[in-house]
């Protein structure tokens, strides 16, 4: 009979939310039968739990037709005046370094403590599994090292750069010395490395030379059928997918819309899925360039499936990625994809199944026009969408590589 390893999965997220992370530990909780036939039992916290979900099998489908229409633009409406305050008193406070300091110590950094000290009463496993460096942080500092820890980073290349956009007055100063030095004492005291890319295994692995390191690429869970792109129609509707912060790159977006000739222009519609601290300023933007109904922010949905399957295709703009969930939803449903060379994409994508952009707004706003001039094949880069998710990133690959090296790191 298998022994069932207990294994604490340990993140600082707010489960209520929506982001890549989020989505990464629901894959796990919804396979939570798939690891429990390998010897795994997983178990999720969180610094806020979302309500239960099933615990096994694939998520339901929406049951929506490919050819579905994204709707218009949700509107933003008014924001509470607590709100507000909030937001204010956020951005004053991470102006000064030393008050940006205390606001990340109080707002992020003890998140780690908590989640920590949450799954060691609670669950007392075999393996800490931590989605990033503040719980293993914790666990290096106060952990028993009867168990194991595993940490995945789920960045691109620094694994810090997402905290320093979140907090840009700690960039060159001793409190970014101060993270760094925790964090590589995080990483040291870890029993195993993962990443989401051979380009940071690389990084790690030169860094840390006595630590095993894998890659394990993400998945996503299922949409429900796969979409069938046949033919650009006159118009060319395009989905992207992300929080409205600066790293995503929604400006270059924007901008490169606004640039297209004036024909082009009318042709092209953007629906952007997601919200966050940019969005006054794209609405801004969307307004001054006078893109209303052509470039949409509709928010935050648990239906990203009904946009992308409206979509003639997925473009991602980002400044720097690890391996977007949404990205991977789009080539379950078989959308061509548009994007930057970050992350895992390039690792994953050849040039004739990915329209590759650089990262200004010219490269973005040429790419738009050849395809709207046809000189680019979406068809041919449709079905090479699916067959990189069903080879390379399908729940049944995530689960079988992760109990693999789980199981290897209980064994050793």
């Amino acid at each position: 009979m298998t022994r069932i390893s207990k294994v604490s999965l340990l993140s600082i997220s707010d489960c209520t939310e929506k982001n890549g992370v989020v989505t990464f530990i629901d894959t796990f909780r919804r396979r939570k039968t798939d690891f429990l036939q390998n010897g795994l039992d997983i178990t999720a916290y969180c610094y806020r739990d979302a309500p239960d979900i099933a615990q096994s099998g694939a998520a339901a489908a929406t049951g929506l037709p490919p050819e579905v229409t994204p709707p218009a633009a949700v509107s933003a409406g008014a924001r509470p005046l607590h709100g507000s305050v909030k937001i204010r008193l956020k951005a004053w406070l991470n102006s000064r370094p030393i008050t940006a300091f205390a606001l990340f110590g109080l707002s992020v950094a003890s998140r780690g403590a908590v989640v920590y000290l949450r799954a060691r009463l609670r669950g007392r496993p075999d393996i800490f599994f931590h989605q990033d460096f503040f719980t293993a942080f914790f666990a290096a500092l106060f952990g028993s090292r009867k168990a194991k820890h595993a940490l995945v980073l789920h960045s691109g290349t620094d694994p810090l750069r997402h905290l320093f956009i979140w907090f840009p007055a700690l960039k060159n100063t001793t409190y970014e010395t101060w993270i760094r030095r925790a964090f590589r004492y995080a990483v040291e005291r870890q029993d195993m490395l993962i990443a989401l890319n051979q380009g940071l295994v690389g990084q790690l692995k030169e860094q840390y030379q006595s630590k095993p390191v894998h890659c394990v690429y993400n998945t996503a869970l299922e949409l429900g059928g796969t979409g069938s792109f046949a033919k650009l129609r006159h118009s060319l509707n395009l989905v992207a997918v992300g929080s409205l912060q600066y790293v995503k790159g929604f400006d270059l977006l924007i901008e490169a819309i606004a640039a297209l000739p004036e024909a082009d222009k009318q042709r092209v519609r953007v629906v952007v899925v997601g919200d966050g601290p940019d969005r006054p300023a794209l609405t801004e933007a969307i307004a001054r360039h006078g893109l209303t109904g052509r470039v949409m922010l509709v928010g935050n949905t648990d239906n990203v499936g009904y946009y992308l399957k409206g979509a003639d295709a997925f473009i991602l703009t980002s400044r720097d990625e690890g391996l977007p969930i949404a990205l991977i939803e789009a080539l379950q449903i078989g959308l061509p994809v548009i994007s930057t060379r970050v992350g895992t994409i390039p690792e994953i994508m050849g040039e004739d199944e990915c329209a590759f952009i650089g990262g200004s707004i010219v490269d973005i706003q040429e790419k738009i026009s050849q395809i709207l001039d046809g000189k680019i094949d979406l068809a041919a880069m449709s079905g090479a969408s699916f067959e990189i998710y069903r080879k390379k990133l399908s729940p049944e690959i995530f689960v079988n590589k992760y109990s693999r090296i789980l199981r290897e790191l209980q064994a050793a």
